[in-house]
């Protein structure tokens, strides 16, 4: 199928599936972002109300619960973003339908994508982050400057090595996934590279005529409203502004799933033939 067919088709599904993947995403930033933090908060509360634990105590003890709480919902949120994936794939290859939180009821099977894509992000992130201040506080502040700078650079670079590899790579992956998830992850893993690599030169094409132009548009967006926030100094236009840049960028990544969906069902082969049951 030529690529404006494959925009054609994901424009048609957009509204029929755009509540159902909408809600999910926005269960996933709830999940991820919102509830872990007001759960910790509520925790702070009581303990400081008790009085039963030092405040030094009472950090401590946060500290630790939010270890397992960060695992389990971010186990919790990569199943319900596979969840909504799977539901474009499925149209786009005319497989029977799966809302996306139905993924829970087979767990089973995506256990192993909820661990390595859930938990090991969580666990990098940590890591990375206690190293960084580790290093940043034994050296001078000259060597400090410095890592910030390369810091930026590499952002910047790996934002690039993103938009036109890692998110097809990762879109290939996940694909070979969802098709054999009985399979387990690793032969995902290593399929799924395979094939994004000898797809590449037939999904970039799509990625920077349809995808690239979404996410440079949404910076834009967020650059926009952050500077009108800065410039009306109002509380409850900065409120207005952070609510309308986060449902455009939910908007945003509901297209690039259902787009994403399309590009893979008619893109990217199963492997050994075998697609998931309906």
């Amino acid at each position: 199928m030529k690529d404006k067919l494959i925009l054609q088709q994901a424009a048609r599904e957009f509204p029929t599936l755009l509540f159902p993947v909408f809600g999910t995403l926005l269960a996933v930033r709830l999940v991820k972002n919102a509830i872990p933090g007001r759960i910790l908060m509520a925790l702070f509360y009581g303990l400081e109300q008790t009085g039963a634990v030092d405040p030094d105590g009472t950090v401590g003890i946060l500290f630790l619960l939010s270890i397992p709480l960060l695992f389990i919902t971010a186990m919790i949120s990569t199943l319900l973003n596979l969840g909504a994936f799977r539901l474009c794939l499925g149209r786009g290859e005319g497989r029977t339908e799966k809302m996306p939180w139905t993924i829970f009821k087979e767990g089973r099977w995506y256990i192993s994508w909820a661990v390595w894509m859930g938990v090991f992000p969580v666990i990098w992130r940590i890591g990375k982050q206690v190293l960084f201040a580790i290093v940043t506080h034994t050296v001078d502040a000259d060597t400090v400057y410095r890592l910030y700078s390369y810091q930026s650079y590499w952002n910047v670079a790996l934002t690039l090595l993103n938009l036109v590899l890692f998110m097809l790579l990762s879109l290939s992956i996940k694909t070979a996934y969802l098709r054999t998830p009985e399979q387990g992850f690793w032969r995902a893993v290593g399929f799924g590279l395979k094939e994004g690599f000898q797809k590449w030169p037939q999904t970039i094409g799509p990625q920077i005529k349809f995808v690239v132009p979404v996410s440079v548009g949404m910076s834009l967006i967020s650059i926009l409203l952050a500077q009108l926030s800065f410039q009306m100094r109002s509380h409850f236009i900065s409120n207005v502004c952070n609510l309308t840049g986060s449902l455009v960028s939910l908007l945003a990544e509901t297209w690039v799933l259902i787009f994403y969906g399309i590009l893979a069902a008619w893109r990217y082969a199963p492997p050994d033939g075998v697609l998931e049951e309906g």
